[in-house]
């Protein structure tokens, strides 16, 4: 059917004729059209050519409808046909039906027939197949304990064991009768698996586990002794701390000693296996604790075997040996019973195992101590084995005490051994000292020599060679000394952990013997010899000694010195007995020298007579004074020349000294002065004092400094004589003059030197009682006044 397409007039014109109110529709296009044409014409002709489409599109639709009236005629015509087919294909399917009825009825039957039979059938092969597995369990159950897995085995016999009895079949019921007899077997063939597993993988290896476990922490132990030499602050921290075990690499922390020598633990989680199933879990753990028994005393076989008849071992590396099996022992058991849980032995056992083990083991380790004569070498293998040991009882929880104390005991022996080493070589240099000063011949020496010595004076950087104070004895001791520290902390360096206070205690009493008993002692003989150039070489090395041993208390204590500051702790300060013993020998040796002339000056003080009432003034000191004086110069020189500066200076001092106290109690002495005596008093000062230079061989060589403390020695004296001299208590009572010129003179000694001179004083409008010259007046000189009549010196 064609379509016909309208122009917007049409369409509307189209739409107003469909309209049932069609007429009123035109109405308004008639109106248009009319408006803007003014005729209708052009209407018309739209509505005539409207009506011919619609016509044609009438006549269309109608040719249409027949063809399809005469298309349903057609197949209403096929549907009769088809509908009498199909109600003859009926008819015979109903025949069909009713024969098939017949032939169903008959199946059914033999059906019936054959379902009782198959039940029959089904009954009988269920019983067959229940023997057989009867029969397959317990082929399978003696296979696998044939193959030693007794765990899948019972875990078989349990299933056996839920299988009905059957009348049918006697014999199967024998085989289940039988079960408790496969439960013995599984329990005795456990133990024996069990058994032989420990023989061979653990006691047979013990040696081997061991000698592992002691590589292993040497390893860790290099590893942490380089990570604390590239950084300080790690230092104090020794293995096993916390701090060490955080820096500690995962290979160390994840090592597992069994996995090392192959050793798999899986008869041990067979055996808890089996008996936790058979609920017998306590018979294991008795079984287990019976075999700790005996395998402790085959652990001892070995050892009773190697050690010699004085119960000790035959040297270091048979103890070495043998500590490996005691040790692997111990931590074997603990880890062991780490990985499963401590089911069969709980920490206070495996404790107490290692408390009989550490009875039996300790005295032997403390009889191979103390009955060996070690030298530094053995005592050093030693201490690496018992260091190790304790790192390794510490690392596992055991009680590492003893075992510590006997690594005392062997630092001790180290110590005493350390001295003995020392002491020999000393010995031999002092044989070779010359006891004269050393001569350095260029400053590579030089540079060796400071570096050797704790404490060397500064060098004047001159010309080589230089000759320097100290002997090469000197030199020497302070690198024997520097090796004895050395050798002490590397000892101590890698295991000692605790009472730090004694292992520093211990390393100090043993530099204190070192200089004492050997340096100072050999020095004190040498100071006592015949030989001035001898004593006085010696005297110069012993301050050098006494000032180097200040210097090794400071670097003992505050040096960063890496292997010091492994030891060393803040709350245990170094301090050397030393320092006070080199002090008073050097007293001792002054004291000694002192003495010397000492009695010789008490007699010619006995001969030297003041004549305080003399008449007229000397022109020369009293011959007493310098017979005195001349008597110490001559022998000054004579047995002092050869000594140090320091030293001379200082027996200089006390002779002076002496001479000072002794005019101090001269003129104290006496009852009455007067101005004559006092004037030749002041000479023989004044002589005393212009003598000291000669008391040195070379006034060029006089050193101001020394001079100084030894006039001071006479200011008393001299004050003394101003104050006499002023003869009036009028300056002394000033304070700014008495602290200026009369500092040294006490209140009662002005009073009583004043007292020598005139009458007694009196107190302010009193008249005193006259004073008894040999009773000490402490009467204060403030308030006082003169009497009316004053002493007056003559002219």
């Amino acid at each position: 059917m064609s379509t016909t397409k309208y122009s917007g007039d049409e369409k509307l014109i189209e739409y107003a004729l469909s309209s049932q109110d069609y007429i009123d529709q035109f109405i308004p296009i008639i109106k248009s059209e009319l408006q803007t044409k003014n005729s209708l014409n052009e209407l018309i002709e739209k509505l005539e050519t409207i009506q011919v489409q619609k016509e044609h599109q009438l006549q269309d639709v109608s040719y249409e409808s027949i063809d399809d009236i005469s298309d349903s005629v057609n197949a209403i015509t096929d549907v009769v046909s088809a509908t009498d087919a199909i109600a003859s294909t009926i008819q015979n399917i109903n025949k069909e039906l009713h024969k098939s009825g017949n032939e169903l009825l008959n199946v059914k039957q033999k059906v019936v027939n054959y379902e009782q039979t198959k039940g029959r059938i089904v009954e009988t092969n269920e019983k067959i197949n229940s023997c057989l597995e009867i029969l397959n369990l317990t082929n399978k159950i003696l296979d696998l304990i044939k193959n030693e897995d007794f765990y899948r085995a019972l875990i078989l016999l349990k299933s056996l064991s839920n299988i009905k009895e059957m009348e049918t079949f006697p014999f199967i019921n024998r085989f289940l009768n039988s079960i408790p007899s496969f439960k013995l077997i599984i329990v005795e063939e456990t133990f024996n698996q069990l058994n032989r597993w420990l023989n061979l993988s653990i006691e047979k290896n013990l040696t081997d586990f061991g000698e592992l476990l002691f590589e292993h922490f040497q390893v860790i132990n290099d590893s942490w002794f380089e990570k604390q030499s590239a950084d300080s602050k790690l230092l104090s921290f020794k293995v096993n701390t916390p701090v060490e075990i955080s820096f500690r690499p995962i290979e160390f922390k994840t090592f597992n000693p069994l996995d090392k020598l192959k050793i798999n633990l899986q008869p041990l989680y067979h055996s808890i296996l089996v008996f936790h199933e058979l609920n017998q879990l306590q018979d294991l753990k008795e079984y287990i604790s019976n075999d700790i028994v005996r395998r402790i005393d085959h652990l001892f076989i070995p050892i009773k075997d190697s050690i010699t008849r004085q119960n000790v071992f035959p040297g270091n590396e048979s103890l070495r040996i043998n500590l490996f099996s005691i040790c692997s022992f111990s931590i074997t058991d603990r880890i062991m019973n780490e990985k499963t849980n401590f089911q069969i032995r709980s920490l206070d056992d495996i404790q107490s195992t290692f408390n009989n083990i550490q009875k039996k083991f300790l005295p032997l380790l403390a009889n191979h101590i103390e009955f060996y004569d070690f030298d530094l070498n053995d005592l050093i293998e030693i201490n690496d084995i018992f260091g190790i040991y304790y790192q390794l009882l510490t690392y596992y929880n055991f009680n590492a005490e003893p075992i510590y104390r006997l690594m005392l005991k062997v630092f001790k022996k180290f110590c005493d051994k350390s001295i003995e080493d020392v002491n020999k070589k000393y010995t031999q240099l002092s044989l070779n000292d010359n006891s004269q000063p050393l001569i350095i011949q260029s400053q590579d020496e030089l540079n060796r020599i400071t570096d050797n010595v704790f404490y060397i004076s500064a060098v004047a950087k001159e010309n080589f060679p230089i000759t320097v104070p100290f002997s090469e004895i000197y030199v020497s001791t302070s690198q024997l000394l520097k090796n004895l520290i050395r050798d002490l902390y590397e000892f101590v360096a890698r295991y000692y952990t605790e009472d730090n206070n004694v292992i520093i205690n211990r390393i100090s009493r043993s530099i204190d013997k070192v200089l004492i008993n050997i340096v100072l002692k050999d020095l004190d003989d040498k100071i006592k010899s015949t030989y001035k150039e001898v004593v006085s070489q010696n005297l110069v090395n012993l301050d050098f000694y006494s000032s180097s041993i200040y210097e090794i208390e400071n670097y003992l204590n505050f040096s960063e010195d890496k292997l010091v500051m492994r030891t060393r702790k803040f709350s245990s300060v170094v301090k050397l007995d030393a320092i006070n013993e080199f002090k008073k020998a050097r007293r001792l040796a002054i004291e000694s020298m002192f003495n010397m002339i000492d009695s010789k000056v008490h007699s010619l003080f006995d001969m030297v007579d003041f004549n305080w009432e003399s008449e007229e003034v000397e022109q020369s000191p009293n011959t007493g004074i310098i017979d005195l004086i001349g008597f110490l110069q001559d022998s000054f020189k004579l047995n002092f020349s050869h000594l140090p500066e320091s030293i001379k200076s200082l027996l200089l001092l006390k002779i002076l000294d002496k001479i000072a106290k002794f005019m101090e109690d001269s003129i104290f002495e006496v009852k009455k002065l007067n101005e004559i005596s006092i004037k030749n008093f002041s000479q023989d000062i004044e002589y005393i004092e212009a003598s000291i230079s000669n008391f040195y061989d070379s006034k060029s060589n006089i050193d101001e400094t020394l001079m100084e403390p030894l006039k001071n020695l006479f200011t008393k004296l001299q004050q003394i004589i101003e104050l006499l001299m002023d003869g009036t208590f009028d300056n002394y009572k000033n304070d700014d003059i008495r602290m200026r010129n009369f500092n040294k003179i006490a209140q009662e000694e002005a009073v009583s030197l004043i007292n020598k001179l005139s009458k007694p004083v009196e107190l302010e409008n009193e008249t005193p009682e006259p004073s008894d010259d040999s009773q000490d007046d402490v009467r204060s000189i403030f308030g006082l006044k003169r009497s009316a009549t004053t002493f007056t010196f003559r002219k």
